[in-house]
């Protein structure tokens, strides 16, 4: 193999730029070859619902980009055409090679070299970062072999740049294939398994759904309607992660975009693909993409925005440019297409979905809503259509409020104030004869996950601290969950953090950095107007004990995160 089918200038003629430049090539093909089997390892991994022809062209777009830094690679390696007068080239041509294949292998594996360090298990990084010089060897004994063989005047029919780039496509092609055929689950639940569907959408007020002009659902009339849900930090990302893991934000770590939830931490979705359900997420803002670790789970997750060719942006190439680091979003209509497409494939076993939506945070909110409406509504419908509507545990929850001028601030849910931290949630349980339709006792987002597992039956999540909230509707359970509260007053969450408290109609806020503090009597003050703190200073007192654990593990989070 070589790529001198063409050439008919002897190599004992070639200068130091023509070795460069033919070098270069040859390393282009190498890149072609690295590309093909990068989309062995995304068609084992990449969780996007992509058909075999989506899949094939990403793997043809890979292949492209990954020969132009074979290219770059073989470009920079080539130097080493000047370290030698000698008219004989093969030897520093597979030197040249030989780098750029080095390069290349560290262009995969350097990264996860400095992760592997960053986390203090050195011999792993040591091991990463000395594979590249491994590699680099393999690669010169074989590029030494054929440049000799050219170099002696062998001839071949066939260049090296078409075979590697027609053996990659050929994998890519193999690789499109094994992703379109996977698993995505649903073979191993039993029987008669109900279904599960969690939407969650950000910025949805809890007047919306239950003041005086309520937008309200179908499925909202035939719900169990929880009217004071708390959301323990209203931020999207920690609040999302909290639905799904049932912890606290200051358990679960992951508060701001660019947290990531460890695999130590099991999730909602974890638990069910164990059991054999059919799972798959379909989310519609960057900042839940699968790099927040919130993928556990789930066999299938789109999270593939506003790209053209969806899954581009996984591509280490692409990646590597910084290529969707920029937070993107769709709406409403779009995320239930992808959804309605993958339950149509999914509809006839137990599956477990999560659809996120944040329409309400996109601008206008009454179109927002409006959208949000309009998709659970048509997801609804889906159901009914297919007999499902009676077999599909279904929960609606907004993950915080929104400001709409309240406070002084508009288009946002920077703070504590209960506008943001009091959330909707609805339920429908089919099986379940409510005692109480209506539950006004308080409850936290935590308690959504141990409430799904306790429907299916299903052993609860280790670790949690929610509670099942189905009790509370059955009449089993009437005490109301206190909730600590986290959050930020500005854009950042480090300089301005918020510690709060939750509870029996008492809200308490502190300023972390400041130590300023707010109380209020949300029973007699919802806007929370009227100050309290400094005439109940007992009251104050027995709040601050409350949070000092919390405040603690906070302080360590944040200390952590600016080391």
């Amino acid at each position: 193999m070589s790529i001198t089918a063409c050439y008919v200038t002897p190599m004992l003629e070639w200068s130091a730029g023509t070795r460069l430049l033919r070098g270069s090539l040859a390393c282009a093909g190498l890149g072609f070859l690295a590309g093909g089997l990068e989309m062995v390892g995304q068609a084992a991994t990449l969780a996007l619902p992509l058909g075999v022809g989506a899949f094939f062209l990403l793997g043809v777009l890979n292949i492209l980009g990954m020969g132009m830094v074979g290219l770059g690679c073989g470009a920079l390696a080539g130097g080493v055409h000047w370290l030698s007068k000698t008219a004989f080239g093969s030897r520093l041509l597979a030197l040249q090679t030989a780098l750029a294949g080095g390069l290349l292998c560290g262009w995969y594996l350097w990264g996860a070299t400095l992760v592997l360090h960053g986390e203090g298990r050195n011999a792993g990084a040591l091991v990463m970062a000395v594979m590249p010089v491994a590699f680099a060897a393999v690669v010169y004994f074989n590029a030494a072999y054929w440049f000799r063989k050219v170099e002696l005047g062998r001839k071949y029919r066939v260049g090296w740049l078409p075979i590697s780039a027609g053996v990659g496509l050929l994998v890519a092609a193999g690789a499109a294939a094994g992703h379109t055929a996977r698993d995505t689950g649903g073979r191993g639940a039993l029987e008669g398994d109900p279904s599960v569907l969690v939407i969650t959408v950000d910025g949805l007020r809890h007047d919306t759904v239950f003041g005086s002009e309520a937008v309200l659902t179908d499925l909202a009339e035939e719900a169990i309607r929880y009217r004071d849900v708390v959301s323990p930090m209203p931020r999207s990302v920690a609040a999302n992660a909290t639905v799904l893991t049932s912890l606290h934000p200051l358990r679960h770590q992951v508060l701001v975009e660019g947290d990531t939830l460890r695999p130590g931490f099991h999730t909602l979705a974890e638990v069910l693909e164990a059991e054999g359900w059919a799972t798959g997420a379909f989310v519609s803002s960057s900042a839940l993409g699968a790099h927040t670790g919130l993928a556990l789970g789930f066999r299938t997750y789109d999270d593939a925005l506003a790209s053209a060719l969806p899954g581009v942006e996984r591509l280490t190439l692409f990646r590597r440019l910084g290529w969707g680091r920029a937070e993107l979003r769709r709406d409403a209509a779009a995320t239930t297409k992808r959804f309605l497409a993958w339950y149509t494939r999914h509809r006839d076993v137990p599956f477990f979905a999560w659809v996120h939506y944040n329409d309400p945070t996109a601008g206008d909110y009454a179109a927002g809503v409006g959208a949000v409406v309009d998709a659970v509504t048509r997801i609804d419908r889906a159901l009914e259509e297919d007999g499902l509507r009676g077999s599909t545990l279904v929960v609606v929850a907004g993950t915080h409020g929104w400001l709409l001028g309240e406070h002084g601030a508009r288009d946002t849910n920077l703070g504590l104030w209960d506008v943001l931290v009091q959330v909707p949630v609805l339920v429908r349980a089919p099986g379940v004869e409510p005692k109480h339709w209506d539950v006004e006792a308080q409850v936290r987002l935590m308690d959504v996950a141990p409430a799904v597992l306790e429907y299916l039956r299903i052993d609860p999540l280790e670790p949690s601290e929610g509670v099942d909230m189905l009790d509370y509707a059955k009449g089993l359970r009437r005490v109301p969950m206190w909730c600590s509260l986290v959050g930020q007053g500005g854009d950042d969450l480090f300089d301005t953090t918020l510690l709060g408290l939750r509870n029996n109609g008492l809200k308490y806020i502190r300023e972390v950095r400041t130590g300023n503090e707010r109380l209020f009597e949300l029973g007699t003050d919802p806007e929370e107007l009227d100050d309290l703190a400094a005439t109940h200073r007992s009251t104050l007192e027995k709040a601050r004990g409350m949070v000092a654990a919390e405040e603690s593990a906070l302080r360590g989070l944040l200390l952590e995160a600016h080391r």
